[in-house]
C-alpha cells in the first residue's frame, strides 16, 4: 500500500507544480515584512506566485529590490499605487488588483498578518484537482476564526472579484454566496461559524477592477524582470569556484538551456560539449567536487557557467536542484537536463522543433543503452521496451523549480509533469555510461553501495552476460 507520504510525491501530485497564485494585500510593507518571511518556505514550492500588492505609494523601488535580491527563490508581483493615486483601498480592493495580474489557474488571498499552516496551500490545492467546479473554505481554528478561499481566477473573473465595501470576513462570505450563485460548488476544510451576508455586486465592479489596475505601478515580476547581476553573484559565493559572470549573459533570452552535472568526467566532457553546443543556446555545468580536471576542460562558446561545490557524499538530486536554482537567475524558455555520457542520436535530434511546440511543457526522450561498441544496444534493458527507456529531460521554464522525490537513485530528473509528450519519433539518446565491461562493473559497485532504498531488485544484469544485443543502425522511432 502506498502511504500518505509516498503519494504526495508522484508524478501526478500537484506538488510537482501547483499552479497557484497567493495574493498578500499590505497597508504598510515593513510591518508585515517578518511574518512574509516567515512564509517563506511555503512560497517556494514549485508553481506558486505569490503578488503582493501594497497599499503605501512610498515604498521605494530600492527597498523593494533589496528584499527581492535577499529571498531571490520566490515567483514574486510586487505593485504599488502610482503617487498620484489619492485613493484610500480597502483589502477587497488591493486583492481585486492581485488577481488582475495573477498568471497561475487558481488563487488565494490571505491577510499578510497570519502565518500559512504547514500543509495547508498543499491540501486545498490537491482538493481542487479531484474537485475542479468547487472552490475550497479552508476554516482556522475558532480561537482566531477566520476563513480563506482557493478558487480559479475564471470563477473569480466570472463574479467580478471580490466585493470592496465590506470586511475582510464578510467579504469572504459574500464571495463564497456569489460563487455559489454562479454554479461554483463549495468543499470545506476546518470549522466554520461564519453567518453568510450577501452583499448584491455593483453592476460596474469589472469595469472599476481594470481602472483600478491602472492606478497601480509593477514594480517588480518574475516572468518580467532579471536578477541583479550582485545577487547571482551572492549566491555563487557557497562554492568553491565558478566561471565569471556579466550582466549580458544573464539577461540574454535563450531558447534552449542545458544543465549537467559532473564528476570526474575529464575523458568526456570536451567532446560532451562539442556534440551539444548546436543542440541548445547555452550551458550550465556543476562539477560535484571532480579529483581530476574536469572543472579546467569545461570550456566553449556555449558555456555560460560553470560552478564546482565540496562533494560531501553522492547527492544527485541536490546538484539537479542547484542547477535548477542556478538557472532561475538566467532568461530561458526551455531548460534540459543531460548527462555528460549521452549524446544524440543524429537521426533524431531536432530539439529546436521541439521548443517551438508551447502547447506542451515536457518532452520525454527515447534512450538506448550501447553495449560493447557504439554499433549495438541492449534490447533486453531492465524496464525498457525492446531496449528503449523513455525519461524526460526537457521542460519550459516556469519561475523558481525543484525537483521533489524521495529517490536518491533512478529518479525522473524533472521538476513537474504537467501537459507532458512522450517524443516517441523524434528524439533519441544515446547512453555510453554501459558501453563496456568495465564501465559495468564499476556501475555494479557504485549501485551496491548507493542503492540503499533498494529501488531495483537486483543489478546483476551489469555484470552478466545474457544481454540481447540489436543493431543501433537498423532501429527506427
Amino acid at each position: 500500500m502506498i502511504s500518505l507520504l509516498q503519494d504526495r510525491y508522484r508524478p501526478g501530485s500537484i506538488l510537482h507544480f501547483f499552479d497557484v497564485t497567493i495574493v498578500l494585500p499590505l497597508c504598510n510593507f515593513t510591518s508585515h515584512k517578518e511574518t512574509i518571511i516567515n512564509n517563506l518556505p511555503h512560497f517556494q514550492y514549485n508553481g506558486i506566485e505569490v503578488v503582493v500588492v501594497i497599499q503605501d505609494y512610498s515604498i521605494g523601488k530600492e527597498q523593494i529590490g533589496d528584499f527581492i535580491n535577499q529571498y531571490p527563490f520566490i515567483n514574486w508581483v510586487i505593485l504599488a499605487p502610482t503617487s498620484l493615486a489619492e485613493k484610500a483601498y480597502t483589502t477587497a480592493s488591493l486583492i481585486n488588483v492581485g488577481i488582475q495580474y495573477a498568471s497561475m489557474t487558481y488563487l488565494l488571498a490571505i491577510p499578510p498578518a497570519y502565518q500559512l499552516d504547514t500543509d495547508m496551500v498543499y491540501e486545498m490545492r490537491e482538493a481542487l484537482a479531484y474537485y475542479q467546479h468547487h472552490f475550497i473554505a479552508w476554516s482556522t481554528s475558532n480561537s482566531c476564526p477566520l476563513e480563506y478561499y482557493m478558487v480559479s481566477k475564471e470563477n473569480l473573473d466570472k463574479v467580478g472579484g471580490y466585493q470592496e465595501a465590506i470586511d475582510w470576513n464578510r467579504m469572504h462570505n459574500n464571495l463564497m454566496q456569489r460563487l455559489q450563485e454562479a454554479g461554483v460548488k463549495r468543499l470545506r476544510f476546518g470549522r466554520s461559524t461564519y453567518d453568510s451576508h450577501l452583499t448584491p455586486i455593483p453592476k460596474s465592479a469589472k469595469h472599476r477592477l481594470n481602472q483600478e489596475e491602472d492606478s497601480f505601478e509593477l514594480y517588480y515580476h518574475w516572468q518580467r524582470d532579471r536578477f541583479k547581476l550582485s545577487t547571482c553573484s551572492t549566491y555563487l559565493k557557497q562554492f568553491l569556484c565558478h566561471s565569471v559572470l556579466d550582466e549580458k549573459t544573464l539577461t540574454q533570452r535563450r531558447k534552449i538551456l542545458l544543465l549537467a552535472p559532473v564528476y570526474n568526467e575529464a575523458k568526456l566532457l570536451p567532446d560532451f560539449i562539442n556534440h551539444m553546443s548546436p543542440f541548445c543556446d547555452g550551458m550550465i555545468f556543476l562539477d560535484d567536487g571532480s579529483t581530476d580536471n574536469s572543472y579546467e576542460l569545461i570550456e566553449g562558446e556555449k558555456v555560460l557557467l560553470k560552478i564546482k561545490k565540496q562533494r560531501e557524499f553522492f547527492d544527485d538530486i541536490n546538484n539537479r536542484n542547484r542547477l535548477l536554482e542556478t538557472a532561475f537567475f538566467f532568461n530561458a524558455e526551455w531548460l534540459l537536463f543531460m548527462d555528460i555520457d549521452e549524446r544524440f542520436d543524429p537521426r533524431y535530434c531536432n530539439l529546436k522543433r521541439l521548443a517551438g511546440q508551447t502547447e506542451f511543457d515536457v518532452f520525454a526522450f527515447s534512450i538506448i543503452h550501447l553495449w560493447n561498441s557504439v554499433d549495438t544496444y541492449n534490447s533486453s534493458f531492465p524496464g525498457s521496451n525492446q531496449g528503449l527507456v523513455r525519461t524526460c529531460r526537457m521542460f519550459q521554464s516556469k519561475g523558481h523549480l525543484q525537483i521533489n522525490t524521495q529517490k536518491t537513485l533512478h529518479f525522473t530528473p524533472i521538476p513537474y509533469f504537467t501537459r507532458l509528450k512522450l517524443v516517441n519519433n523524434s528524439i533519441l539518446v544515446h547512453h555510453f555510461g554501459h558501453i563496456n565491461k568495465d564501465l559495468r562493473k564499476l556501475k555494479y559497485i557504485f549501485y551496491q553501495k548507493e542503492d540503499k532504498q533498494k529501488d531495483l531488485e537486483n543489478y546483476e544484469y551489469l555484470i552478466d552476460d545474457s544481454a540481447i544485443l540489436k543493431e543501433v543502425s537498423k532501429l527506427t522511432l
